[in-house]
């Protein structure tokens, strides 16, 4: 994998941190797409960074994201399908007490140059297996 690929996740994870949506939306495309844990979907860069202002920045508020890369699949020269598990910290639950989440995201990344943007973002979290039946 790309060096310069794992070198834009951790950018993109500092600022993630930082709550920042004007750096956050650096890191998209212009016609980005972003489908939050929540369902709602963004579609361009101002609508991700407006989505990230108005959820992102109250969802993991007071949290730390940690991104590692578990699989990278390249689908051309400049464009590579990651899946990342996301390890947040001190995460308000819905109940609203706070600790950890584990998350999955899919992004799409597009080389630009010597860059990475996300051409894609799916982030979701996993279901507990219901109980059994019988």
């Amino acid at each position: 994998m790309d060096g310069s690929l794992q070198t834009t996740l951790q950018r993109f994870a500092e600022a993630f941190n930082r709550l920042d949506p004007k750096e956050f939306a650096t890191f998209l495309a212009d016609d980005a797409t972003i489908l939050n844990p929540l369902g709602h979907f963004a579609r361009g860069r101002g609508a991700g960074e407006k989505l990230f202002r108005d959820e992102g920045t109250k969802l993991y508020e007071g949290s730390t994201s940690r991104l590692t890369i578990v699989a990278a699949r390249k689908l051309r020269d400049d464009c590579v399908l990651l899946d990342v598990d996301n390890d947040v910290q001190n995460f308000r639950q819905p109940d609203g007490t706070r600790g950890p989440m584990k998350m999955h995201i899919t992004f799409v990344a597009q080389r630009k140059g010597e860059q990475w943007q996300w051409l894609d973002i799916r982030a979701f979290t996993y279901m507990q297996r219901p109980q059994p039946l019988h």
